[in-house]
């Protein structure tokens, strides 16, 4: 899911573009544009929650600033995921370990 969602997020198309790019890159997976939505949707709504635990785990970390728009932030903190040294999954778990949430969490 993570790959559909950095894609997404950094792509400038639209989202049926990316999506049809997407599965036909992941034939098996073939995810639908409202699933991706809702996913993207929940990731945006959990950009703080991200930011706090990215700064657990590493307090050196460059966060983006608070006077950018949603939209960059999330791109920028896409790009941390996706540069931080252990896979997306050692990150996860450590991630919740630290949190107890994931990236996706519903929030309240």
């Amino acid at each position: 899911m993570f790959v559909y969602l950095k894609e997404i997020i950094l792509s400038k198309g639209t989202l049926k573009a990316c999506l049809n790019k997407l599965n036909d890159i992941y034939v098996g997976l073939n995810m639908s544009r409202q699933l991706v939505y809702h996913y993207k949707k929940r990731f945006m709504k959990n950009l703080i929650l991200i930011q706090i635990g990215l700064r657990q785990m590493n307090s050196r970390i460059q966060l983006p600033a608070e006077n950018v728009s949603l939209r960059e932030r999330a791109k920028k903190l896409v790009e941390i995921i996706r540069e931080y040294p252990k896979a997306i999954c050692s990150l996860s778990q450590e991630f919740y370990a630290l949190s107890n949430k994931t990236f996706l969490t519903l929030s309240n």
